[in-house]
């Protein structure tokens, strides 16, 4: 139902496309966002309506020229054609990155890679992307930490590898905390739990195997009358 009504508002301003005000655009696309979003996260399953989906790539490609200073709106129609041209969406999509407001487009790009093409590797590397473009950006650093832990709780993460990459997410939602705006602080502080019960649930890292004599690096810990606590380094995985 929701997809229909996204398809019945394109068909309502493309009726008359020059009588709107920049708000009433905002409004449309929006709802288009909406909808892709219903696909991702409701739904779960992008190409689950494949008639609606094209209605949608057809009206929006007919609005192209109403659009063509929008960024937001070029995110969309990246969506919308990627289901039967994907050389063209990842044209479109580098022309949205390089417009206004980056920030939004290479989230919205590194989500659509996560979400709708179920390519981890390819999120994470897009969030990387974007943050070079937009480094203060701390929605990018919270989707990318979030990334990083979808690989570390796979079944088949390896371990060293899981602990690393968590380490990283860690790292990235407490420089996301300054300065990020209130609706994202909450969902920092989440991703933080979760990441302290993804290190809960990995497999302890086994103690080096250590011999009489042997020479090691680390760190002293502690002193006590009797002796030192060293925390000896190693490399992981």
């Amino acid at each position: 139902d929701a997809i229909g009504h996204l398809v019945e508002a394109l068909e309502s301003f493309a009726a008359s496309p020059e009588g709107a005000d920049a708000n009433e655009r905002q409004r449309l696309l929006r709802l288009v966002r909406r909808g892709f979003q219903v696909l991702m996260f409701d739904v779960e399953d992008v190409e689950s309506r494949p008639q609606r989906t094209v209605a949608i790539r057809e009206r929006l490609e007919a609005l192209e020229a109403h659009f063509a200073d929008d960024h937001f709106f070029f995110t969309l129609l990246a969506q919308a054609v990627w289901f039967d041209d994907r050389e063209r969406s990842e044209a479109l999509w580098e022309k949205a990155v390089t417009m206004e407001d980056q920030e939004s487009a290479w989230n919205a790009r590194g989500t659509w890679y996560k979400e709708a093409e179920a390519d981890l590797g390819k999120a994470e590397a897009t969030y990387r992307q974007g943050l070079k473009a937009s480094s203060d950006s701390s929605l990018l650093r919270l989707n990318l930490a979030q990334a990083l832990m979808d690989r570390a709780g796979a079944e088949d993460a390896d371990p060293g590898q899981a602990r690393g990459w968590v380490r990283e997410a860690e790292g990235l939602l407490r420089n996301a905390l300054r300065g990020a705006p209130r609706h994202l602080r909450r969902h920092i502080h989440e991703n933080l739990d979760r990441a302290n019960a993804l290190v809960r649930k990995l497999p302890k890292p086994e103690a080096p195997k250590l011999e009489l004599g042997q020479r090691v690096k680390g760190k002293v810990v502690s002193l006590k009358p009797y002796g030192a606590f060293l925390a000896i380094q190693r490399s992981e995985e």
